[in-house]
């Protein structure tokens, strides 16, 4: 007698349901294991590529390790991204070019928590000093009101915005025609409009507007004093985001300023 014989029919419909959910699973598991060889096979190929070697001085190498097997905490063990280089970035800026005489805009996103005039001075003297183009502060023609679709609230950080919302919304519109691009800072945390908890920033290739967030990097967003701490993760993050508005996508191969992250440095 088979067991099939043996099972009643609402048996056998449960039988047959636990059959394809564990096949289900199988498959999903098998998928996800795939991605990640995937990931781990690009990340040794990408170290031991002769041409992508060969076409990077020694003395970037020296200072920006190759990147090698990412742990499970680590940006691109849960994001599949296909990295980018050199020559694909000098066709984005050649498909879009930068205004003549292109400057550098940062503004205030101001809400519960006021902005460090410190913090956002010194960020703007960094990015000039980096991108090599003059910065200069803009400031929101109009009060910034959200619409509740664009606010949540947050059980560690209270009020997030949507970045997504600031970016098309309100940053989109404000772009000056000079502009090299539009970065915007909050002391809100943000979120990009899905199921993300959140992000510290987030930024358009294609519209260069971009907003940065520093709920997250220390105790002190509502604080008259600023540490060294904040700084420093403020400046790493702007520049990231500006690099993301450049053009540039995140970085697979080196360990430098536009690899993706989970955590903060």
């Amino acid at each position: 007698m088979s067991l099939r014989s043996r099972l009643s029919p609402p048996d056998a419909i449960v039988a047959r349901l636990i059959y394809f959910t564990v096949l289900f699973a199988i498959i999903i598991g098998l998928t996800l294991v795939a991605m990640r060889l995937y990931t781990l096979t690009r990340s040794v190929y990408l170290r031991y590529d002769t041409r992508l070697e060969s076409s990077v001085p020694a003395s970037v190498t020296e200072h920006y390790p190759v990147i090698s097997f990412p742990a499970p905490d680590q940006w691109l063990w849960n994001h599949f991204e296909p990295g980018q280089s050199l020559a694909a970035y000098e066709g984005h800026l050649t498909a879009n070019p930068l205004p003549e005489d292109a400057r550098i805009y940062l503004m205030k996103l101001q809400g519960e928590f006021p902005i460090n005039e410190e913090l956002f001075e010194l960020t703007r003297q960094y990015l000039e000093l980096y991108f090599c183009m003059p910065a200069e502060s803009l400031v929101l023609e109009k009060t910034l009101r959200l619409p509740d679709s664009a606010i949540r609230h947050h059980p560690d950080t209270g009020i997030q915005f949507n970045a997504e919302y600031l970016l098309h919304e309100v940053l989109g519109p404000a772009v000056p025609e000079d502009a090299a691009g539009l970065i915007a800072l909050t002391a809100h945390d943000l979120w990009p409009g899905n199921d993300w908890n959140f992000v510290f920033g987030k930024a358009s290739r294609y519209e260069r507007v971009g907003v940065w967030s520093i709920a997250r990097f220390s105790d002190e967003r509502n604080a008259d004093t600023l540490s060294r701490t904040l700084l420093r993760r403020t400046l790493k993050t702007a520049s990231h985001e500006f690099g993301h508005m450049l053009g540039m996508r995140h970085c697979i191969s080196y360990q430098c300023n536009m690899n993706g992250s989970n955590h903060i440095g």
